[in-house]
C-alpha cells in the first residue's frame, strides 16, 4: 500500500502521551506495516532494524510502541487498525480488477427524455397535474391573475408631518450613551437574601484529589495493554480518565481482569456483542475494590508460617556465618536444624 488513511484528531486523542521520539517509532512501524501489507517480525532485533532503531533510547521507544499498540500474534506483531485497512483495500483493488477484465467502469446511462412513455412539461411535472392547473387559470382569469397586477401598481410616499428637531432640542432628547463597566468579580457586592429566606447551609469544601504518583502514565499503559489483550474496546487508550483514576489508586492487574471477566458475563447473559470500554468497567471495579476481603484458607496459613520460619532460619544462619568470619573460622560448618 502506498496510501493509508490517516485521522490526525484520533490519531493525537490515542498517542497524546507518547513522547516525540516514541511518535516517530510508531510513525515508522506504521508505514512498516503498510508498505509490505503483513505483521511485524516476530523478533524485536528484526524489528529494530527495519525501524533503523540503533540508539539504547531508540530500541526503548520501540519496544513501547509494540507492547501498548500491537498484538503479539503466532506470525508476528499484529495492529487491528491495520490489517482492517488493508483488507479494504484489498477489496477495492479486486473490485477494480474486475471492471478492468469488462473494459473498464460502467457507462453511466444518459437520462432518457421519456423513459415511462407519459409525456410531462419538461419540469418533470406529469400532464394532469399542468391540466387542472391550466383548468383553474381559465375558469378564474380575474381572481387569479388580478391581484398581483394590483400589488404591481407604485403607491405614493407618505407625507412626511414631522417637524425637523433643532440639534440642541435633539441632543438633549437624546440621553448620552451609558458607560459600560465591567467591576471585577472579587468586587461585585452580592445580593441581599430577603428576611424571610430560610438559611442555606455553606457547603463543605471539596477535598483535594491525591497527588498523582510519578509512575501513574506507566501503570496506565499497563492497564491499557492488559485490558486490550484480555478482550476489551481495542480503542482503550492510556490517557482514559478511568484508566487514570485506577492507575492512580493503585488497582492492581487481578482486580481489573476481575472486573472485565465479569463484564464479559454479564454481555453474554444479555445477549449483546458490544465492546467492553472503561466506562462500562468503572462501576464494576468500584464494587470489587470495596468488597470485604476473602478469608485466608489454612493451607495458606500452614505456608506462610513455614515461609516465616524458613526466613527465621536464613537470618540465624547469616548470623552465624558472620560470626564464623570475625573469628577466623573460615572452613566451618553450619550444624544441622532438624525439622
Amino acid at each position: 500500500m502506498n496510501y493509508y488513511p490517516h485521522h490526525i484528531g484520533d490519531y493525537i486523542t490515542a498517542t497524546a502521551h507518547l513522547s516525540m521520539l516514541e511518535h516517530g517509532a510508531y510513525r515508522t512501524l506504521l508505514d512498516l506495516y503498510y508498505s509490505t501489507e503483513k505483521p511485524l517480525p516476530a523478533e524485536r532485533k528484526a524489528v529494530y532494524r527495519l525501524a533503523r532503531a540503533r540508539a539504547p533510547e531508540e530500541q526503548e521507544a520501540v519496544d513501547i510502541i509494540l507492547d501498548e499498540f500491537f498484538d503479539e500474534a503466532s506470525d508476528g506483531w499484529r495492529h487491528a487498525r491495520c490489517d482492517e485497512e488493508i483488507e479494504k483495500a484489498r477489496v477495492a483493488v479486486e473490485r477494480s480488477r474486475a471492471n478492468g477484465k469488462k473494459g473498464g467502469r460502467p457507462r453511466k446511462q444518459e437520462p432518457n427524455d421519456n423513459p415511462t412513455g407519459s409525456s410531462d412539461d419538461g419540469n418533470g411535472n406529469p400532464p394532469e397535474t399542468q391540466q387542472v392547473i391550466s383548468g383553474l387559470a381559465k375558469q378564474n382569469p380575474d381572481e387569479t391573475q388580478g391581484e398581483p397586477r394590483e400589488n404591481l401598481t407604485p403607491k405614493p410616499p407618505l407625507p412626511i408631518t414631522q417637524e425637523p428637531i433643532p440639534k440642541k432640542e435633539e441632543a438633549a432628547a437624546t440621553p448620552p450613551p451609558r458607560a459600560c463597566v465591567h467591576a471585577p468579580a472579587h468586587e461585585a457586592e452580592p445580593l441581599a437574601a430577603p428576611p424571610d429566606a430560610p438559611e442555606i447551609p455553606a457547603e463543605p469544601p471539596e477535598s483535594p484529589r491525591p497527588p498523582i504518583p510519578d509512575d501513574a502514565p506507566k501503570r496506565a499503559t499497563q492497564i491499557a495493554v492488559l485490558l486490550r489483550r484480555n478482550g476489551a474496546d481495542p480503542r482503550t487508550a492510556p490517557n482514559d480518565r478511568h484508566i487514570a483514576d485506577w492507575a492512580r489508586d493503585n488497582v492492581t492487574d487481578a482486580q481489573v481482569l476481575q472486573a472485565l471477566e465479569t463484564a464479559k458475563a454479564r454481555r453474554k447473559a444479555q445477549g449483546s456483542d458490544q465492546p467492553i470500554g472503561t466506562a462500562y468497567l468503572s462501576p464494576i471495579i468500584a464494587d470489587i475494590r470495596v468488597a470485604p476481603p476473602e478469608a485466608p484458607s489454612p493451607s495458606s496459613g500452614n505456608r506462610r508460617d513455614r515461609y516465616a520460619r524458613d526466613a527465621e532460619q536464613i537470618q540465624a544462619m547469616a548470623r552465624w556465618a558472620d560470626e564464623q568470619l570475625r573469628q577466623g573460622n573460615a572452613d566451618a560448618q553450619f550444624p544441622r536444624i532438624e525439622e
